[in-house]
Order: structure tokens, then C-alpha cells, then sequence
């Protein structure tokens, strides 16, 4: 298993000093992308991948760090629901035959 590891892509002015991340991205299997960012519309932390089409949700996160947990556990509940829906539709599917 590939250790989890989130990358500060903020982009920071010339002089502004690189410590204070305000959006990292963890990267899933090499082809899907978890962004966390704080964002002009959302008071706070949003998270979103658009590989897995989620769209921009809004954190309760204070910090990067409780923000990167809190995705973390949204998108997996995004994809436990979608794996229940698929597989129901594939057992319907399988009884048409």
C-alpha cells in the first residue's frame, strides 16, 4: 500500500514565505486527486476531485490538518454510496438475463 502523502500546491507569491499551505493535494493510485483549498465563496476548507467528480464541498475544518481528515472521509463516503447504487444496478442488470 502507498503511504498517503498530500502535496502543498499553493500558489505563493514571490515573497510570501512557504510554510502556511492553502491547498494540498493527495494523489490516489496515480490517477485521482483529492484537493484541499480554502476558497472566496466558502468561509473555511472545501474539498473536491474532479477525477471522481466531486464537486467543491465545504469543510467544518479549521486547519489544513483536520481539513485533509475531514476530506478524507467525505470522499470515502462518496464512494461507499456510489459502490451501493452500482451495485444494486448490477444486480437488477444480472436478473434481466
Amino acid at each position: 500500500m502507498n503511504p498517503i502523502v498530500w502535496k502543498d500546491i499553493t500558489k505563493y507569491r514571490r515573497n510570501e514565505e512557504k510554510n502556511n499551505p492553502k491547498t494540498v493535494c493527495l494523489t490516489v493510485d496515480g490517477n485521482a486527486d483529492v484537493v484541499v483549498t480554502t476558497h472566496i465563496h466558502y468561509k473555511g476548507w472545501v474539498t473536491r476531485s474532479r477525477e471522481l467528480d466531486i464537486d467543491l464541498h465545504p469543510l467544518d475544518a479549521d486547519n489544513v490538518e483536520d481539513a485533509k481528515t475531514e476530506a478524507i472521509a467525505y470522499v470515502k463516503s462518496v464512494l461507499a454510496e456510489r459502490l451501493e447504487r452500482l451495485t444494486r444496478v448490477s444486480q437488477i442488470l444480472e436478473e434481466i438475463r
